[in-house]
């Protein structure tokens, strides 16, 4: 069974796919004692075999912030962790990326760090009906936006400590930082809080993009369009690199006409 959220997306690799397949098989097979010792497919959607280095319950040390440890501490936490902590080692060039699911649900951060226990089930978002739908009450909603803002909060904390340490490493003016979200949601009564319809566009495509390019030294907004189709070219633009490859989107760099808006 396909989720609803992934369809209609490109299939994995056909030999990857075999091998996820042969994991959630031996999920369903094989006797309890012998499942300890498999790959977990309750952290991801694919790629089981993958996961032993990177989810096999390695928190990580976070000075200074009251998260809770083990089980208890929500797994993006221990990703951007991660990433701080890879900033500034190896041989440049690096690159360095983590998808974090945050701002996202499931809510359970504060904006200090500590965490909450939630009043639903993973798989479930209190007030939204089974259609996808918030009810016609504003509370679950608004309660929703309120935790939703909260995880915001300590995740730019996080941000906040990444940038930190690209300064405290010396490698704050050589790097390009990109930050975006892969997709928003709505928070109205009524509306469908993930699937786009013509009263919640706004809410679900307008999702913030952050670049700050190497040596760059003031701000700038751009009011214009922009697509995450355009993120790659901008990436290939600034770093000044050599491709035949075609692009479906236009580097940053280069937008100086008028962009139509798209629904």
């Amino acid at each position: 069974e396909i989720c609803p959220e992934y369809a209609g997306r490109s299939p994995a690799r056909f030999s990857s796919l075999l091998k996820d397949v042969g994991v959630v098989y031996a999920h369903l097979t094989l006797p309890g004692a012998t499942r300890e010792s498999l790959p977990s497919i309750d952290n991801s959607w694919k790629g089981f075999l993958g996961q032993a280095d990177t989810l096999a319950g390695t928190d990580v040390e976070i000075d200074g912030i009251p998260v809770p440890a083990g089980d208890e501490r929500a797994d993006w936490v221990n990703w951007i962790q991660r990433l701080i902590n890879g900033i500034g080692r190896g041989t440049p060039p690096t690159l360095s990326f983590a998808h974090l699911m945050a701002p996202h649900v499931p809510w359970l951060t504060n904006p200090s760090g500590t965490h909450y226990d939630r009043p639903e089930e993973y798989t479930e978002v209190f007030g939204v009906q089974g259609d996808g739908r918030w009810g016609p009450e504003p509370e679950p909603p608004l309660l929703a936006f309120q935790r939703h803002l909260y995880q915001v909060g300590f995740l730019d904390t996080m941000l906040g400590r990444m940038l930190d340490h690209l300064d405290e490493t010396g490698t704050w003016d050589d790097t390009m930082v990109i930050v975006v979200a892969d997709h928003g949601a709505s928070f109205v009564p009524g509306e469908h809080r993930r699937w786009p319809y013509e009263d919640n566009r706004d809410d679900l495509y307008r999702v913030p993009l952050f670049i700050k390019y190497p040596g760059q030294t003031t701000g700038e907004t751009i009011d214009q369009p922009v697509f995450g189709i355009d993120i790659l070219p901008t990436m290939v633009d600034v770093l000044g690199i050599d491709t035949t490859l075609e692009f479906d989107g236009v580097s940053l760099l280069e937008m100086d006409e008028e962009r139509p808006h798209q629904p």
